[in-house]
């Protein structure tokens, strides 16, 4: 089973090679199309399984123009949950994920989705900024505030004359704002289920052995990012997402470690000792299991042993 494994893995690290150079020279077909052709090519491309297959593991634009597009929308929030669920879906069929466009990916979300999560209200003499301060019952309640403050300042005389009528408006404030904060949160929930299934299917190829370790820095890295943006906002999913490109990451290791050098494997181990890597330096959630720095070593250590053997002629594969 483990060989058949190892096969497909070789078999994808080659193709990925290619595909990441054409990548970087890929021009998407719609980039001055208008909307409406936008979405008719966006809408057939998906249709077809070689888009899975062969398109998205290593090109995101489609998802990009798509999110970019939604910037602007009323109801934004649940625009992106829709498209990163419908992304999501697609890259399920999908047998690899290029780790160095993903990483590209993760590094523009936060200017991408910055827009989803700023929604400024004019409130008399207040601003309420959503999504971007304090958890979410604290910005409700700043929001709550801020509105009663507003409607109460301003409509003072119109709550005397009709109260029932203001009332009613100032609770249709308060669903809307209610809205806002379940829609943010929905987003978010979709936004990490697409990052998680794309760590899950990262792919390195060994023969660019000299990049691999830089590029799950940079992963990790970038992930932080969208913590620091509001865009994850609980440690306990930044957690998750990096326990999941670790697993990723030793998976490869697993599979291709016999043909990567030991110098690969002094450089990480040379990382973890300097104790600077973020990936590593998160505070861990459950206490009840081994940390990220002992799976990252474990792994490790076994990869190298086999990689020496292999050198040493010790083992054939």
């Amino acid at each position: 089973m483990k060989s058949m494994r190892l096969c497909l893995f070789l078999y994808i690290c080659t193709s990925l090679i290619i595909h990441t150079t054409q990548a970087a020279h890929y021009q998407p077909k719609n980039s001055n199309a208008d909307t409406v052709q936008l979405f008719s090519i966006v809408r057939t491309e998906l249709r077809k399984p070689e888009y899975a297959q062969d398109v998205l593991p290593n090109d995101f634009s489609y998802l990009n123009q798509l999110l970019r597009y939604g910037q602007g929308m009323h109801n934004r929030q649940e625009y992106a949950r829709c498209v990163f669920g419908i992304f999501s879906k697609v890259m399920g069929a999908s047998q690899y994920v290029n780790a160095y466009s993903f990483s590209h990916l993760v590094e523009e979300l936060p200017q991408t989705l910055n827009p989803y999560f700023v929604n400024y209200k004019l409130r008399g003499s207040h601003r309420s900024a959503i999504g971007l301060d304090g958890d979410m019952f604290d910005r409700f309640k700043e929001s709550v505030t801020n509105t009663l403050y507003t409607q109460f300042s301003s409509q003072y005389e119109s709550f005397k004359s009709s109260p029932s009528q203001f009332f009613d408006e100032l609770s249709d404030s308060i669903v809307e704002l209610a809205k806002q904060e379940i829609d943010a949160q929905q987003m978010r929930s979709a936004t990490k289920r697409f990052l998680e299934l794309g760590i899950s299917k990262l792919v390195w190829s060994p023969e660019e052995h000299t990049k691999i370790w830089g590029n799950v820095k940079n992963i990790a890295q970038n992930l932080s990012l969208l913590m620091e943006n509001a865009i994850v906002e609980d440690s306990n999913d930044l957690d998750d997402m990096y326990w999941t490109l670790i697993h990723r990451f030793n998976y490869f290791l697993d599979l291709m470690g016999t043909h990567i050098p030991s110098s690969f494997y002094q450089e990480v181990r040379e990382d973890i000792a300097s104790n600077n890597l973020l990936l590593l330096n998160l505070a861990e959630q459950d206490v009840c299991i081994q940390t990220k720095k002992e799976c990252l070593q474990y792994a490790l250590l076994e990869a190298e042993a086999r990689s020496r053997a292999y050198e040493k002629g010790i083992l054939t594969s």
